[in-house]
């Protein structure tokens, strides 16, 4: 089910962030995170804030990028929702 146009926007500064720290790594930031991975995380919480990451974003992935993605949506999350 589609998240809505906000949802779009937050996607987008997740796959700029992504694109940020490839560019680090020197890396294809598809490699990193691809779309598909991100629209899953976004998924995962985006109506409690309570977000799981794909198990395409654990193990070497999760210290380069996932978790500084989780803590971005989380303070979205609360900021959204004071």
């Amino acid at each position: 089910r589609p998240l809505g146009p906000e949802a779009g926007e937050v996607l987008k500064t997740l796959k700029d962030m992504v694109a940020e720290r490839a560019q680090e790594l020197a890396m294809p930031s598809d490699l990193l995170a691809n779309k598909k991975a991100l629209s899953a995380l976004l998924k995962s919480g985006y109506q409690t804030g309570h977000y799981r990451l794909p198990e395409v974003l654990s193990l070497w992935r999760k210290a380069e990028i996932a978790d500084n993605l989780i803590i971005y949506l989380q303070e979205l999350y609360r900021r959204n929702h004071e």
